[in-house]
């Protein structure tokens, strides 16, 4: 009986069904249960044996090992399920074996649970709804770490998408990684970015305050390179600029200090350029701005440029007329006269601009967060091409946008009767949302084609918006200012002219000094190549360019030759030394329309590089007195006067003396007629072989001590060759009065003559008799020299006399009396030099 018993326990020891794996006797096995165990899950169980087993599902399992009777036995975990995550728990794991197979151990697996996390940014509207497997719904109000309520076992998916879109303003939403399946952590890298979308409501809006907000940042680096070409012409550790303004009412300037690093006297990578901005006109940025810029310079790019400039530019307290600019950008100015190429870029800190006046930025802070934007002008084409790419975010506006140009906008300098892109594509982002402006080549392309893509499907909806280019927008991308621009001459001269109505234009020219006034250039050598940059290619066999000499009676015209390289114009012309010209009602055509341009007054001065000037001292004398012909005024700007030649043309003969000298010499004859003219030419040549020749009139006067005026126009090296125009008033020409009114400050002298008569008056202080002594006229040009036969052609003429001899007797008569005087325009168009002189012999002028 006992031999059958051990072989019965024996059998189910070995088919797991009760003690564990077989045992010798004294010896027991471990066994028990799994429950709770998801599918596909592996759980490893360990017992203090070191014996390990793993199990994939839920039942009975048995140890391999076997443990003696009173011994200790453990099972515990040693490995917990995973796919999915699993926490399981040993019951009745550990104790002291007895006389029987422990058989109780009982494994109960739980699957865990994580909790679902989005981080949520860009919010700026209100009622945002997110959920989780369309049951789980949390509500938003701003940016940040939002976590679902309900937990996700292991193994099972999540899925969190936008339940309701936030409104006020519309914004869309997207979600990343929004799906997948729960492991063994919390989900953590869901991401809901919000952005606000471009709709019909706020389309406009945004277009013109992202386009403006990139213009600006390309507008900015054009002003570096305009104060950096401005430095350059005027290079020195310490500049002041008086800068030009053409409203005539603020008068600013820009103070420049320049440190040169490497003490290679140009502009170069390294040195570093503060401009102190007070009120300055800009026609880069079409507006006075005041503030400071702080820039330092790297190498520009490589090539053959007329300038080349790039730089680091730090804008500090920078207030324009309706903004603020703060922070940073790196700009690149080229310029080869035949193309120039502007371009920025914000990276490394963003740029910001504060509406803090009026206009489109009032009350709004506009941030660039980054832009690479650049501009290229073709000139002998007569076309630009300028690309955006920008990150730009509004406060007003509740969101971030960005701006590029699929294809780059680009049209022809059509200035002031419209500059419109006539090609490319702006596109502006709002989250999916896209706003595309479509420039039209067409009769009526004044505005943009505007469609809306509103949810990134590509399903494109036409906007009516009324847009046109040169109305909300800025315009600077087809706008071209320079530092010497003609037109416009304070903003874009943009008009709602279609593309059938445009003319052409001049843009600019070179050299020029005053774009306020249109005046090309002030003494300019006579050889000085004008050039004319126009708004399109010139057709020369229908346009003429005549040179019309100012300020000289009887001058021709002088025609210029043009050369053309498309829109550039190089004008040439042999003009005469020391005039004015002026081009005068120049109508052009351009050889791409049929439709004449605007028509331009433009005037010029050649530079005095050779003039002759002389006069006589004394200017009037009698016979047996010696006159000296001086030639002390005469000039030669870019050589030397190598001969002169004094020559008598009218008047009684004279022995010249030192006739081929700067000063010549003669006695007054005996027999020279009272009151004639004696008038003699000088003549000098310079060292080029160049020549210029003036007249040179002195009197004659037999009584000394009669009352005489006498004047003459002289020449002025900074105004150019003007006529001489000597007079002599006396009693051989007409019946003569002097006087000095007692009581109104005046010294009058009459010239009654058949043919008219001439009234000079000097005028002293008010309320006070006329004294030995010099007067000026004041600041404000009151004049204290009248006289009808000295007639100028300006306003508040610069006048002075000096009373040399005074005397008078009663009732204001005068009994001697000698002046010098002289008066002369502010522009120096004229000068007038004289002398008075009543019973004196004190010597003339």
């Amino acid at each position: 009986m006992k031999t059958n018993a051990l072989l019965l326990a024996l059998t189910l020891s070995a088919c797991g069904g009760g003690g564990g794996a077989p045992s010798a006797p004294g010896q027991y096995g471990l066994s028990g249960s799994v429950s709770g165990l998801a599918g596909g899950a592996t759980l490893t169980l360990t017992d203090n044996a070191g014996d390990t087993m793993s199990i994939t599902s839920n039942g009975s399992f048995s140890l391999a090992k076997t443990f003696s009777a009173g011994s200790n036995y453990s099972v515990t975990v040693a490995r917990q399920p995973s796919k999915p995550t699993q926490t399981c728990t040993v019951a009745n794991g550990a104790g002291i074996v007895g006389a029987a197979a422990i058989t109780n151990i009982a494994v109960t697996c739980v699957t865990s649970t994580f909790k679902v996390s989005t981080t949520v940014s860009g919010l700026t509207g209100s009622g945002l709804v997110i959920e989780n497997n369309r049951t789980d719904d949390v509500a938003v109000s701003a940016d940040g770490v939002v976590s679902f309520s309900k937990p996700i076992a292991s193994g099972a998916v999540y899925s969190v998408t936008v339940k309701t879109a936030p409104g006020n303003p519309a914004q869309n939403c997207s979600v990343s990684n929004a799906s997948g399946t729960i492991g063994g952590t919390s989900v953590t890298n869901i991401a809901v970015s919000c952005a606000t979308s471009l709709t019909q409501d706020n389309a406009g809006s945004v277009a013109i305050m992202v386009s403006r907000s990139a213009e600006t940042v390309l507008q900015l680096a054009s002003f570096v390179g305009e104060k950096l070409t401005y430095l350059s012409a005027h290079l020195a550790a310490q500049v002041v600029e008086s800068c030009a303004d053409p409203s005539n009412t603020k008068g600013g300037t820009s103070t420049y200090t320049f440190s040169d690093t490497d003490q290679n006297g140009v502009l170069s990578a390294g040195d570093t350029v503060t401009v102190s901005v007070n009120t300055c006109y800009s026609p880069s940025l079409s507006d006075y701005p005041t503030g400071t810029l702080t820039l330092t310079l790297t190498a520009p790019p490589a090539g053959s440029y007329a300038l080349a400039f790039k730089a680091h530019a730090q804008f500090a307290s920078f207030v324009l007329v309706d903004r603020t600019i703060g922070g940073a950008l790196d700009s690149t100015y080229t310029d080869s006269e035949i193309a120039r190429v502007v371009s920025a870029q914000v990276a490394a800190s963003p740029l910001t601009i504060f509406g803090a006046g009026g206009g489109f930025f009032a009350n709004d802070t506009v941030t660039v967060q980054s832009a690479a934007v650049s501009k290229t002008s073709d000139y002998p084409t007569a076309r630009y091409t300028a690309t955006f790419a920008a990150d730009v975010s509004s406060q007003t506006r509740k969101g971030r946008f960005q701006i590029s140009t699929p294809t780059p906008l680009s049209g022809p300098f059509m200035t002031y009767y419209g500059i419109y892109p006539t090609a490319g594509v702006e596109r502006i982002a709002g989250g999916a949302s896209s706003l595309f402006l479509t420039a039209v080549n067409a009769p009526d392309n004044q505005s943009p084609q505007v469609a809306l893509d509103s949810d990134g499907t590509g399903n494109l909806i036409s906007l009516n918006l009324g847009l046109p280019w040169n109305g909300p927008f800025s315009g600077f991308p087809w706008w071209e200012p320079h530092a010497g621009a003609v037109y416009p001459q304070s903003q874009p001269g943009y008009s709602y002219g279609t593309l059938s109505q445009w003319g052409m234009g001049l843009l600019y020219a070179i050299p020029q000094q005053d774009a306020i006034n249109g005046i090309l250039g002030t003494n300019l050598p006579v050889n000085t190549p004008i050039k004319f940059f126009f708004s399109a290619p010139l057709d020369s066999t229908r346009t003429s360019f005549v040179y019309q000499p100012q300020y000289s009676a009887g001058a021709a015209n002088i025609p210029a030759t043009v050369t053309s390289n498309g829109a550039i114009s190089t004008l040439t012309a042999p003009l005469q030394h020391g005039f004015t010209y002026q081009l005068p009602a120049i109508q052009l055509f351009s050889a791409a329309t049929s439709l004449p341009g605007l028509i331009n007054y433009q005037t010029l001065s050649i530079s005095n590089n050779l003039v002759a000037d002389a006069g006589p001292s004394p200017a009037v004398a009698a016979p047996g007195q010696t006159v000296t012909l001086k030639s002390s005024r005469s000039l030669s700007t870019n050589s030397t006067i190598a001969g002169y030649s004094w020559v008598q043309l009218s008047g009684t003969p004279v022995q010249l003396a030192n006739a081929a000298g700067a000063s010549a010499s003669y006695v007054v004859p005996a027999g020279a007629v009272n009151g004639e003219g004696l008038v003699f030419q000088l003549t000098i040549t310079d060292a080029n072989g160049e020549t210029d020749a003036v007249p040179v009139t002195a009197f004659v006067l037999t009584d000394l001590t009669q009352p005489f005026l006498y004047f003459r126009q002289q020449q002025n090296p900074n105004a150019g060759l003007t006529p001489e125009s000597a007079t002599l008033e006396s009693p051989l020409n007409g019946t003569v009065i002097a006087l000095q009114n007692q009581n109104s400050f005046v010294f009058g002298f009459t010239a009654i003559a058949p043919s008219g008569s001439d009234s000079f008056q000097l005028l002293g202080p008010y309320n006070a008799n006329l004294a030995v002594g010099t007067y000026q006229s004041t600041p404000t040009g009151n004049s204290i020299i009248d006289d009808n036969q000295m007639a100028l052609s300006c306003n508040a003429p610069n006048q002075a006399f000096t009373v040399l001899d005074l005397s008078t007797g009663a009732n204001g008569a005068v009994i001697r009396f000698a002046a010098d005087f002289n008066e002369a325009c502010p522009d120096s168009t004229h000068a007038y030099v004289g002398s008075v002189r009543v019973n004196s012999s004190l010597p003339l002028l």
